[in-house]
């Protein structure tokens, strides 16, 4: 770890290209400057990061935890994740509807 960001070296000194690299039989995603994807100040938070149009969650040392379910509060309003992709139309989370739209924001509160 250098400043806080995760960073990995190979034999020769190299930082990793941009995309997915397994370490020690650990899944890490490597942004274009060499560094993962991780989330930074306690062991329960983890950082969710939309790639190839699928969400996936990172723990404070940058492994990936797997595909995303879950609720996402985005800029432009709230989105509910399942297995990585956002849902769209008339939904059932936990017993209730919700309707989303075609990009998968929330329109109204649960029935």
């Amino acid at each position: 770890m250098r400043d806080g960001k995760i960073t990995y070296l190979d034999k020769k000194g190299r930082r990793p290209k941009k995309g997915w690299k397994t370490v020690n039989g650990r899944k890490y995603y490597f942004k274009a400057d060499g560094t993962a994807i991780s989330r930074g100040k306690s062991r329960s938070e983890t950082a969710k990061t939309v790639i190839g149009g699928v969400m996936y969650e990172f723990d404070l040392y940058g492994v990936c935890k797997g595909k995303y379910t879950g609720w996402y509060e985005a800029k432009k309003g709230k989105r509910y994740y399942s297995d990585g992709k956002y849902l769209t139309g008339t939904q059932e989370i936990d017993g209730k509807t919700y309707t989303f739209d075609k990009n998968g924001y929330l329109t109204d509160k649960a029935k």
